[in-house]
């Protein structure tokens, strides 16, 4: 029997077979255009191949498209890429890919969207989202990536790459102001210093006065930003088989803006205490912070790249070395009162180690890989910090506990593409990976022994535990044209179990939390076609997804579990089109539907009405919208280029919609569908060495939450950027 969600998928199935017809007869309209849309390069298989070519739904993002929309930065990418969001969890990134995607944050955890730089994954959620300077380009592979990259991706991967140094002298710099004192200065350089070396820098200093309003203190800098970071990297082309690349990375954040909260719909103790003076903050970009919330972060990084041609293969070795060190100041009950503020640190560790030998064998009828993967993370919270009043306790501050684990992941994998002839391939990929963790938990004397608190016993608790699959990609595809390709696959995904230290203690057992591994299978059809001056990317999918790693938040620590079952499926499109030598266009489209199929144990809070606090409860997700995964995704640009009078203009317009979503599994807090639009004008000398730029973003002053957070004390919210506008200037040498 044909379910409605089966039919569905039929039809949507069916639509994308209407695409296969109709692209190439809209390409042959464009023909006598004489336009032409730019060259894609990916790494989605770990070689360089034209994005037509790669049987894999990808979307792909040049430099000239961040610039175009004024967007610097990783957290700007939903803007343009369908069925991607990125949420947050205080200062936690927690992006989502087609309905799939982590919410959990604390000592130990992992998103299973999985952030690469330059081949090197990296394993915390607190700094993925970089400063975007010296790019080359940006990747998005969706769909489970079991195969071929590291740790963790069952929902996609995101791949950045950085320029290389190059011999030509090149320097770029950019500086641009916007409203609420928003400036921001980079640069980068790079030169040669002989034929066989070469060397560059960048760097950037991002200020801002933030555009979050105490409404209690006055202030109008809760949201106030400075973050600066520099990069240097050295290219030794040391015979023409083996060159090294050494890059070394320091980052120095504060950001006052994920940590200031309001409350969602008025959801808070300090409402009932209104009639006392209290003050709670309900409006967007408002707060009634009692403390000064915010979160700094310091990061060191060193990443060595090895390439050698040894004649039958290329070897690529990658090593990396990471230290990050965060702070945190939260106000837990959204309100003037003082009654719950936390503080607490994180220190992050790790060192990742990966080797792969890959090549073409049987006149290149044959394109291999093999590979081994190993990752270590230590990861502390020195001490997690609350406070209140000097009336309801003494000390003001006391620490509740102290966290930690380590983690260590290593994986052998193995890729292979036999292309049969000119039109039939056949690609086939296995994984084996294998996680360890160790936790420990140190609950210190004091609240948490109250039964109102956990009724925790005060002491030390060790724990671990330890995962492995393998995990398989196979790919039959078929070229009916030297423009098109169709394509079915079937991907599996795994993301190891996580010890929990962040959670504590289960007060009905008092033994630590586990949550068990997730495992996702992903089926998809697709088609590809690009001639000279129009690209088309279809895709319809399904995924079997099992025990899929949920966590909301009861304010001093992570309650964790597994949804058993949750299905997914959807369609999605791109296209871009060259109109004309001035005209061109993308457009992406994403539809999602994402269910909780089983999952009896999801956590829900309900406001008790004598204290007005709400106590964590569960309750039966079965069949609920998963959290962030709207149905409906959608992004449009338009960009105008051309030469008039004296120079180069250049105008873009941008325009990005989501339909409604919910950002907890018991679909209690939600946001309404809204749209994003913005635009650009940029002018540029005949020379081409300056750029002069005006650019708004959110230009229809769009409210829309980035994030709730419940919590016993308040149902935490705070909102996206509201409208932004500022002017560029660019030199390029």
């Amino acid at each position: 029997m044909i379910t409605h969600s089966k039919k569905q998928l039929v039809c949507m199935i069916s639509a994308l077979s209407a695409g296969m017809l109709l692209a190439p007869q809209f390409a042959a309209a464009q023909q006598a255009s004489g336009a032409t849309l730019e060259e894609v390069i990916v790494t989605a298989q770990k070689r360089d191949e034209n994005v037509q070519d790669v049987p894999i739904t990808i979307a792909a993002i040049t430099p000239g498209q961040l610039e175009a929309a004024g967007f610097n930065s990783v957290n700007d990418l939903q803007a343009l890429v369908p069925a991607l969001r990125i949420d947050y969890a205080g200062a936690f990134s927690q992006p989502t890919v087609r309905g799939v995607g982590s919410s959990i944050a604390g000592v130990g955890f992992s998103s299973n969207i999985a952030t690469y730089v330059d081949g090197f994954y990296i394993p915390s959620q607190l700094s993925s989202d970089m400063q975007l300077i010296n790019l080359q380009g940006v990747q998005v592979l969706k769909g489970p990536q079991g195969t071929l990259f590291g740790r963790n991706a069952t929902g996609a991967a995101i791949l950045v790459t950085m320029l290389d140094p190059t011999p030509a002298p090149t320097l770029t710099v950019k500086a641009s102001y916007e409203n609420y004192n928003h400036s921001n200065l980079s640069a980068y350089g790079s030169i040669g210093l002989t034929d066989d070396f070469a060397v560059d820098i960048s760097g950037y200093q991002e200020q801002s006065d933030g555009y979050i309003d105490n409404i209690y203190t006055g202030s109008d800098t809760d949201g106030e930003v400075d973050r600066k970071g520099a990069r240097a990297s050295a290219v030794w082309n040391v015979t023409d088989d083996f060159s090294a690349k050494l890059a070394l990375e320091h980052h120095d954040w504060d950001d006052g803006t994920a940590n200031s909260t309001g409350s969602f719909e008025g959801l808070a103790v300090g409402t009932l205490l209104a009639p006392l003076g209290v003050i709670t903050a309900t409006e967007p970009h408002e707060v009634s912070n009692d403390l000064d919330t915010g979160f700094t972060a310091e990061i060191d990084a060193a990443f060595l790249t090895l390439r050698a041609d040894l004649g039958f293969a290329e070897f690529a070795s990658y090593t990396m070395s990471r230290k990050e060190e965060t702070e945190h100041m939260l106000d837990l009950d959204s309100s003037s009162t003082g009654l719950f503020n936390a503080s607490f640190a994180t220190e992050n560790d790790s060192f990742s180690q990966e080797f792969n030998l890959s090549g073409s064998a049987f006149d290149d009828k044959l394109d291999w890989i093999v590979g081994a993967y190993y990752l270590t993370v230590e990861e502390v919270y020195p001490d997690f910090l609350v406070s209140s009043p000097a009336q309801f306790m003494t000390p003001a501050w006391f620490s509740l506990y102290n966290v930690g684990s380590d983690v260590e992941s290593y994986a052998i994998f193995t890729d292979e593409t036999f292309n049969f002839n000119d039109n039939w391939s056949l690609t086939v990929g296995l994984r084996y990976s294998s996680e360890s963790a160790d936790g420990v938990i140190n609950i210190h004397p004091g609240l948490l022994q109250n039964p109102a608190f956990g009724g925790l016993p005060a002491g030390e608790t060790k724990f671990s535990d330890s995962w492995s699959s393998v995990t398989k990609r196979g790919v039959l595809a078929y070229k009916p044209s030297d423009e098109s390709k169709v394509y079915f696959s079937v991907s599996e995904g795994f993301k190891a179990g996580q010890v929990s230290p962040s959670s504590l203690l289960d007060p009905a057992t008092l033994q630590p939390f586990t949550v068990k591994p997730e495992n996702i299978t992903a089926y998809g059809r697709g088609y590809k076609f690009a001639d000279r001056a129009f690209r088309f990317d279809g895709a319809a999918f399904f995924y079997d997804y099992k025990d899929m790693q949920v966590a909301t938040y009861n304010n001093v620590a992570a309650l964790v579990s597994n949804a058993a079952t949750s299905e997914v499926y959807g369609a999605e499109s791109q296209i871009s089109v060259a109109m004309s030598e001035e005209w061109s266009a993308n457009l992406g489209v994403a539809w999602v539907h994402g269910e909780y199929v089983s999952y009896p144990g999801a956590a829900y809070f309900e406001q008790d009405p004598g204290t007005g606090s709400f106590p964590p409860a569960t309750s039966d997700a079965s069949g609920n919208q998963m959290q962030r995964s709207p149905r409906f995704t959608g992004n449009l640009g338009v960009q105008y280029e051309a030469s008039v009078g004296y120079g180069r203009v250049r105008v873009n317009a941008d325009y990005s919609i989501t339909s409604s979503f919910y950002f907890d599994p018991s679909n209690q807090y939600y946001q309404e569908g809204y749209g994003l639009f913005g635009m650009s004008a940029a002018w540029t000398d005949p020379s081409e060495h300056w750029t002069l730029a005006l650019y708004g973003k959110n230009l229809t002053d769009e409210e829309y939450r980035s994030q709730v957070l419940p919590g016993t004390m308040a149902i935490q919210q705070t909102y996206g950027e509201p409208i932004t506008y500022g002017a560029s200037v660019t030199f390029k040498y």
